[in-house]
């Protein structure tokens, strides 16, 4: 007999179904060490109930949960429950769960991480900002949402955000940013692209004909729906290109050259560039190239955006 289970499915389940599945599957094997970052202990609300302050005892740094589960929490010596916090992944259907039950402020505040980018303190606190001072930071929004997020998932060590090395930046997964964009309906990010002129060489964008493409291309992005595919948590090149395609701007294909000292370089040449029409999109790999047939055999080569009104640059994804 054969049981199928999708990752959705997966995440459904309770941390100690989910862990007695994968030592099923990999036969007691080790969990292999999460990346590690470090939230301040200290930025756990005051307000905890006494079992939650033990729970989280000061030495601890919480880690980055990716698919994988944790093996199951060991009581401390205390009787409370384990000890290190983990910094989840969280699915789009968590992230409605967890938005659900939390203010509009906090909701407004989400909205920040939801970008993927880390997100400064000094952007959240102080007299113009959200919040007054890291107290009611860590009360009204880290705390909140944490807790909240332990309701949700039925995980005691679940935490959203994470800091980074010097304690002035916040962020989350970028798993969790992309959930999040979709339960608070917010677009997916402009992606970034690096500009060339005609003949295949890098510009900056400073320069009159990269704002002139980059303008086009943000002016368009407004209208994105597309979301990543599960579980992916950016678009794919190929639905990138599909939607600009959309939207009026063409497709091409240059050849990446490199410099005389050897060096890669922004240098590509258009002299045998191909138009990529709507069946060769698919083809467009993870990494933004199409591979094509030549008499010398397959080359790989990048994919370019161009639009009528910005003929003077093409834009390649960064």
């Amino acid at each position: 007999m054969m049981i199928m289970i999708s990752p959705e499915d997966f995440r459904q389940l309770s941390p100690s179904c989910q862990q007695e599945i994968l030592s099923l599957l990999t036969r007691g094997a080790a969990t292999p060490n999460p990346l590690t970052d470090e939230m301040p202990p200290q930025w756990e609300d005051d307000a905890y109930p006494q079992e939650d302050e033990s729970f989280y005892p000061a030495e601890d740094q919480p880690d980055f949960a990716d698919a994988s589960p944790r093996p199951p929490m060991q009581p401390n010596l205390d009787g409370a429950d384990g000890a290190q916090k983990q910094v989840l992944d969280i699915s789009t259907s968590t992230a409605r769960e967890l938005i659900a039950n939390v203010s509009s402020k906090s909701q407004t505040a989400l909205s920040h991480f939801a970008t993927g980018q880390p997100v400064t303190l000094a952007s959240l606190i102080g007299p113009d900002a959200p919040y007054r001072d890291l107290n009611e930071l860590k009360r009204s929004l880290v705390g909140a949402v944490n807790r909240r997020l332990r309701t949700v998932t039925d995980n005691r060590a679940a935490v959203l955000f994470a800091s980074d090395r010097d304690k002035q930046r916040i962020r989350i997964t970028a798993r969790s940013a992309a959930s999040l964009r979709q339960a608070l309906n917010l677009p997916e990010p402009l992606p970034a692209m690096v500009y060339v002129d005609t003949e295949g060489r890098g510009i900056d964008t400073a320069h009159a004909a990269a704002k002139s493409l980059h303008q086009a291309i943000a002016s368009a992005w407004k209208k994105i729906t597309v979301r990543p595919l599960d579980p992916r948590h950016a678009l794919l090149p190929a639905q990138i290109y599909q939607f600009l395609r959309e939207q009026g701007f063409s497709l091409c294909t240059g050849k990446p050259l490199a410099d005389d000292d050897g060096m890669a370089a922004p240098h590509y040449v258009f002299d045998h560039g191909l138009e990529v029409a709507d069946d060769l999109i698919a083809q467009i790999d993870p990494y933004g190239n199409i591979k094509l047939s030549t008499d010398d055999g397959f080359v790989r080569m990048r994919v370019f955006v161009r639009h009528a009104d910005s003929d003077d640059a093409l834009a390649t994804l960064h």
